[in-house]
C-alpha cells in the first residue's frame, strides 16, 4: 500500500436479523463509492468482510484512528461490523 490508496477492513456480524457465520462468508456486493471533501471511498462486502477503500490515502496518524492496515505490521485486528450498523449493507440485505 502506498499513499495513493488505503485500505479498511472490518468482519461482517450480525446479532439481529439471523443471517449465520456460513451465509455472511459467501456474501458478495457490486462495489459502490462515495466521494467526500478531496477523497474517494470505493467499498463493498465479499467474504463477510466490509472492504473500503480510500483515494488518495490518510497521513499515518488519520491511517491509525481509523483500524487501517499498515504494511509493516505483523498482526491484523479486524473490527467487527454489525449489519444494523451499516446503511449500505442493511440496504442490501433488505432490514
Amino acid at each position: 500500500m502506498n499513499h495513493q490508496q488505503v485500505q479498511k477492513y472490518q468482519k461482517i456480524v450480525d446479532s439481529y436479523f439471523g443471517y449465520t457465520a456460513s451465509a455472511l462468508r459467501d456474501f458478495i456486493t457490486a462495489p459502490e463509492f462515495k466521494i467526500e471533501a478531496d477523497k474517494v471511498c470505493i467499498y463493498f462486502a465479499m467474504e463477510g468482510y466490509f472492504v473500503e477503500i480510500f483515494m488518495p490515502g490518510f497521513t499515518h496518524g488519520q491511517r491509525a484512528r481509523m483500524n487501517i492496515i499498515e504494511r509493516k505490521k505483523t498482526t491484523v485486528f479486524f473490527p467487527y461490523m454489525e449489519i444494523k450498523d451499516n446503511l449500505f449493507l442493511s440496504k442490501v440485505c433488505g432490514v
